[in-house]
C-alpha cells in the first residue's frame, strides 16, 4: 500500500487527503516519524482539517509527547468547539504510564470531575460522530476501583443517547447498552 500512496502523491501532491490517508497507514504500522511528516504536509495544504489535526495529536500522544498532542488537539477543538468528548479527552491527557501513584490518583480525580462537569452541561451532540475518542482511556491500573468513574461515564453516555439529545435517527429501535472493554493496559467505554 505504501507504494500506491507514494505513486498517488507523485501524481497529485496537492491533495491533503492523500497525505492524511498515507500518514494513517504509516501510523498504523508504527512509522510514527514518517506519519508526522505527512500529517504536517496535509496541514500545509489545509490548516483547517479537523481529522488531520486529531490524527497528528494522536500520534504525538502515542509517542508520549503530551505537549505536542495537546497543541494539536486544541487546534482541532478550535475547528469543532462543540465536541464535548474531545474536550473531556483533551482536558485529561496524561502520559501513557504515569510515573507514580500520586499522578495516577490525580489523573483519575481530574477525569471524574471533568466528566461530571460536562454531564451537567447541555451540549450539542451532533459532534459525537467522532467515535475514535474514548474518554476513559487509561483508566485501569492494577488494584484501583474504577466504579465511580464507570458510573459517571455511564451517566454521561446515557445523557448523550437520550432521545432529547440524540443525533441517532428516530427509526433506530434497538436499545443502546454502555459497556467497558478491558485490554492489557487500558479500559474504554463503548456504546
Amino acid at each position: 500500500a505504501i507504494e500506491y500512496y507514494e505513486k498517488s502523491l507523485s501524481i497529485n501532491s496537492i491533495n491533503p487527503n492523500i497525505y492524511n490517508n498515507y500518514a494513517n497507514l504509516l501510523n498504523s504500522i508504527e512509522y510514527f516519524d514518517e506519519a508526522i511528516v505527512n500529517y504536517k504536509k496535509a496541514l500545509k495544504l489545509n490548516k483547517n482539517n479537523y481529522n488531520v489535526l486529531r490524527n497528528l495529536a494522536s500520534v504525538y500522544e502515542n509517542l508520549g509527547e503530551i505537549e505536542n498532542a495537546q497543541k494539536y488537539y486544541n487546534e482541532a477543538l478550535k475547528l469543532n468547539p462543540n465536541n464535548t468528548l474531545l474536550k473531556i479527552y483533551t482536558e485529561n491527557l496524561t502520559l501513557p504510564i504515569p510515573l507514580s501513584n500520586y499522578e495516577i490518583d490525580n489523573y483519575r480525580n481530574k477525569l471524574e470531575k471533568t466528566i461530571e462537569k460536562y454531564t451537567e452541561k447541555d451540549f450539542d451532540n451532533t459532534s459525537f460522530i467522532d467515535t475514535s475518542i474514548c474518554i476513559t482511556a487509561g483508566l485501569i491500573y492494577q488494584g484501583r476501583n474504577d466504579k465511580n468513574i464507570k458510573e459517571k461515564c455511564a451517566t454521561f453516555f446515557n445523557k448523550l443517547l437520550s432521545p432529547k439529545n440524540s443525533y441517532i435517527p428516530s427509526t433506530h429501535t434497538h436499545p443502546f447498552k454502555i459497556g467497558f472493554v478491558v485490554t492489557k493496559n487500558t479500559e474504554n467505554a463503548f456504546i
